[in-house]
């Protein structure tokens, strides 16, 4: 299953909560751009649908506030999705400015990965069809 993520706020579901071992965790979200290798961190807030699934607001912004859910993605292709399982003093002090150097293995607890495709908004354009569905032309 690929994310799909759009300018503005997104509602992602993800099935990963059989994989969670910390009471009360809370979610770091890291996005690795498959061209650039640019990483994105944030930690939305998880809203539990079931015993499996959760969905999650990430807002693509360009004045990111990390720990809200923010995070400021423009480049539009497909991103490494990965979503670990932090203490909520871990989130509190997590270096969100710095993931871009930061070495993702060295971060524990992870409890989903995937994949993400940022695409443009969804447009719609009008289109007008004569009503007439054919025509019998004759001669050369």
């Amino acid at each position: 299953m690929v994310l799909q993520l759009l300018d503005g706020i997104n509602t992602l579901y993800v099935n990963h909560r059989d994989s969670i071992t910390i009471t009360g965790a809370e979610f770091l979200w890291v996005f690795i751009n498959d061209h650039t290798y640019k990483k994105y961190a944030c930690s939305p807030t998880e809203t539990i649908v079931d015993d499996y699934r959760s969905s999650f607001e990430v807002t693509l912004t360009t004045n990111p506030i990390p720990l809200n859910g923010e995070v400021d993605m423009t480049l539009l292709g497909f991103y490494s999705v990965y979503i670990y399982e932090k203490t909520a003093s871990e989130i509190a002090t997590f270096d969100y400015s710095n993931i871009d150097t930061a070495d993702i293995r060295n971060i524990d607890g992870i409890v989903w990965q995937g994949k993400a495709q940022l695409t443009e908004s969804a447009t719609t354009e009008d289109v007008y069809k004569d009503l007439r569905s054919s025509e019998d032309v004759y001669g050369n």
